[in-house]
């Protein structure tokens, strides 16, 4: 018999012989047989646990390993490399062996002091392969499981790869373990006792319980926010905790175990496509949150950079091998996190009161991510606490931060109501505004139907803002041919159609009268589009046409203008050149004295400068295209440059006003002749020289016919 046999059967008799002894004293006697067992291991390359009332046994120091480069060897030959110590003692409490392709074999020997049922738990749960093989008085009997393989079937249903012995009193058992996988190799090895074991697996439901509970609960909350309120950010933090929540369980076992067992056998870069999507979804969620498109572009710029850099990756996971795939998310994610550290550091700089919470948040979900991702690495052993750590922090950052989003919303809830407030208070004061105001505030529809107006339409035109809204706008506009000449309503009419189509502001006076009142009044109208709610109003403004407050120190006055051939600006002269009229003669004449300059001034303008046939004027007015017209003839190089020149002076005896176009004139003495005993036929053509018949003194027309000087003397009247 070899020495390390007597050896193993010296130290298997001493410790029956003590535990006989001592029954009532097993644990502090398991603890120096323990002490006392590492001797002879250490001498004989193989270890003895001794099986008794222990509720639970880490395996890790009592392991011996052998390595399988080639993954050629089989059980029977692990058996006899066992025997001749080829395997390697082992003092870690979780024997870590990097990231490696090769097969691993554990074994570990069991000297029973007692018959019962005991568990052996593998806990990592991504562990591609794990074989089985318990060595007993009966023979051997094999187990096989592993991430990829379905879950039903394994030997025991839970999150870990769980396999039972029935351990039966002085009968050495030996378990050999053979371990694959394309990644990193550990081995978290325990034993339990049965009423351990149940008392373990308990516990674990119903802390994992609470967990997934407190998560369902924070994602139902985040997601029924974004229903009710819209907001986006509670989307992404709901679509965030859901990708994080697959990523965990997955992590832990219980994607499979507890929510889709019977699914499908996963493929090995579904592991790394989960972490990757949670990364994702994280760094979406902040960029949000924090708003850096709005305040800084190059970092919301790197943020989608490094984001299209994760769906490369994630689109890649399922063609690169696992052990490169994990290696690489696992620098990633530790990248990753400490990047959006920094992104929170930079929101908490520029004094973004939301980022404090998300700064406490990450703070502790960073920590804990980085503890996991040291202890995949094997840089710090395993605990409850680093085997656990993103369940914690997890739990912290969620609350955390959703009690940050609500709290954001029911600060913009208040600002809300504040804004709310304001606008009220705004409201009424601008209601009362338009309501004192001496200018008529009026509100149409894109039909010219009046929506609204306020009282100031009693003040000028003797009707309620009731009557008023239902008509058309198009109904007070004065159209009396004896007074008011009908291109200036055909004017207004179709700058009125030019807005309607063009949506840009006008202006223009015009002659407006109701059904109450016998005088019409001159106002000047402004009008533009407004868009509220998706609707589009056109909002607009009447104010009568006043006269001079210096009038009453007029005395006499000499001005010449030169004007171009835009239709736009004769009322505006015309405006100007009459004003202090009313200081010598009444309302009325100077009513018609507009009327008459403005069809002289519209002639010069048409048929002088742009040399407008009576005919073409008629036809374009007749289609309704008569600015169109004008516009495109007023483009022909020929008639653009074109003035029309205006002299007046006015004192206390006469008003004098001297109309000169640039056009070649016209045989004047023949429509004077035409028109001297014909006032009221034809009022369409010709009406400019009629009128001036009509309201003026003296009418001087020069040699060529295209200059008029028009004289009114105060006193005389018509």
């Amino acid at each position: 018999m070899k020495q390390r046999d007597w050896l193993h059967l010296s130290s298997i008799l001493l410790i029956k012989t003590i535990s006989g002894l001592f029954g009532h004293y097993k644990l502090p006697i398991f603890f120096l047989l323990l002490s006392f067992n590492f001797s002879v291991q250490a001498s004989a390359n193989q270890q003895v646990v001794i099986l008794d009332a222990q509720p639970k046994i880490i395996l890790g120091p009592y392991l011996s390993t052998y390595r399988d480069d080639k993954s050629s060897k089989n059980i029977t030959e692990i058996i006899e490399l066992y025997k001749e110590g080829e395997f390697s003692p082992n003092s870690e409490k979780v024997p870590y062996f990097g990231f490696s392709q090769s097969t691993y074999w554990a074994a570990v020997s069991f000297i029973p002091v007692q018959s019962g049922i005991y568990y052996i738990s593998y806990e990592f749960p991504l562990i591609d392969s794990i074989d089985l093989h318990v060595q007993d008085a009966d023979g051997i009997t094999s187990f096989s499981s592993g991430f990829q393989k379905r879950f039903f079937n394994r030997p025991y249903k839970t999150r870990n790869y769980v396999f039972k012995l029935n351990a039966t009193k002085d009968s050495p058992v030996t378990c050999y373990l053979r371990l694959k996988n394309d990644g990193r190799m550990e081995i978290p090895l325990y034993l339990y006792s049965e009423a351990n074991f149940i008392r373990m697996q308990g516990l674990g439901q119903f802390m994992m319980g609470i967990f997934f509970g407190i998560m369902a609960i924070i994602f139902t909350i985040n997601f029924l926010i974004f229903i009710f309120t819209k907001k986006k950010l509670f989307l992404l933090h709901a679509i965030f905790i859901f990708s994080f929540f697959v990523f965990i369980t997955l992590q832990d076992g219980n994607l499979f175990y507890r929510f889709i067992p019977y699914l499908f056998s996963p493929h090995p870069g579904f592991i790394t496509l989960t972490i990757a999507a949670a990364l994702l979804s994280a760094l979406i969620f902040t960029d949000h949150y924090l708003d850096f498109i709005s305040f800084s572009k190059p970092i919301a710029v790197l943020n989608r950079t490094i984001m299209l850099c994760l769906l490369i990756f994630m689109s890649a996971t399922f063609f690169i091998t696992k052990s490169i795939a994990v290696q690489i998310i696992t620098i990633t994610t530790l990248i990753v996190l400490s990047y959006m550290i920094i992104l929170v550091l930079i929101g908490l700089f520029r004094k973004k009161q939301s980022a404090l919470f998300l700064a406490t948040g990450w703070g502790v979900i960073s920590i804990s991510g980085i503890i996991y991702a040291l202890k995949a690495e094997g840089l710090i052993a395993h605990s409850d606490i680093s085997n656990y750590s993103l369940h914690i922090g997890s739990l912290f950052y969620f609350f955390i931060v959703t009690f940050g989003l609500s709290k954001t919303i029911i600060n913009i809830n208040k600002e809300k109501m504040n804004a709310a407030n304001r606008f009220t208070r705004l409201e009424k004061r601008f209601t009362s505004i338009i309501n004192n105001s001496d200018e008529i505030v009026f509100i149409l529809d894109s039909d010219l139907i009046i929506r609204f107006v306020n009282p100031a339409v009693k003040r000028y035109f003797l009707i309620n803002p009731e009557e008023a809204v239902g008509k058309s706008f198009t109904n007070f506009i004065y159209t009396n041919k004896e007074t008011v000449p009908e291109d200036e309503v055909c004017m207004i009419r179709e700058k009125l159609a030019e807005f309607l189509v063009d949506k840009n502001p006008i202006r223009f006076q015009g002659e407006f009268v109701s059904p109450r009142t016998f005088e019409p009044k001159r106002m000047q109208i402004e009008l533009q589009h407004i868009v509220h709610n998706g609707v589009t109003d056109i909002l607009g403004k009447a104010v009568p046409v006043v006269e001079d407050t210096l009038l009453p120190f007029f005395e006499k006055e000499n001005q010449t203008y030169n004007i171009n051939n835009q239709l736009n600006t004769v009322n505006d002269i015309i405006t100007r050149i009459t004003r202090n009229l009313v200081k010598h003669i009444t309302g009325r004449e100077i009513n018609i004295i507009r009327t008459a300059l403005r069809e002289i001034i519209l002639n010069a303008i048409e048929h002088g400068n742009l040399e407008i046939s009576y005919d073409e004027k008629t036809e374009a007015q007749n289609t309704q295209n008569y600015l169109h017209f004008l516009s495109q003839r007023n483009k022909n190089p020929l008639y653009k440059d074109r003035k029309v020149k205006i002299s007046y002076s006015i004192d206390n005896k006469k008003a004098k006003y001297v109309i000169t176009d640039s056009g070649k004139g016209f045989d004047y003495n023949l429509y004077l002749l035409k028109y001297k005993h014909n006032v009221n036929k034809d009022l369409y053509h010709g009406r400019g020289i009629r009128m001036t018949q009509h309201i003026f003194d003296e009418i001087i027309f020069n040699e060529a016919g295209n200059s008029v000087t028009l004289i009114k003397h105060f006193g005389n009247t018509n």
